[in-house]
């Protein structure tokens, strides 16, 4: 995952506290041994049904793509299995 751009470490931590005030996630603070404490987050039941909800858009976008792709170059072959290798995805 972000193999070309690594993603800009506050804008993370401001869509984390933003979707911790909407209900999607929760947090807590953890010490564990020597170090400083670490926050934790976990889904919650509205954000495994947002993430679900999120997801699904996510393969319609992929299909209108690859429908255009196709009409734009017809004899393209789809590489996502490739780049899903490289960065560490499963297929």
């Amino acid at each position: 995952m972000f193999t070309e751009v690594p993603p800009d470490t506050s804008g993370v931590y401001k869509a984390l506290k933003s979707m911790e005030e909407e209900g999607l996630i929760s947090s807590k603070w953890e010490q564990r041994g020597a170090g400083p404490a670490k926050k934790r987050y976990a889904l919650t039941k509205d954000g495994k049904i947002c993430l679900k909800r999120w997801a699904g858009t996510l393969v319609h976008y992929r299909a209108q793509l690859n429908g255009l792709l196709a009409l734009l170059d017809p004899d393209r072959k789809d590489p996502a299995p490739d780049n899903a290798r490289r960065c560490g995805c499963r297929t």
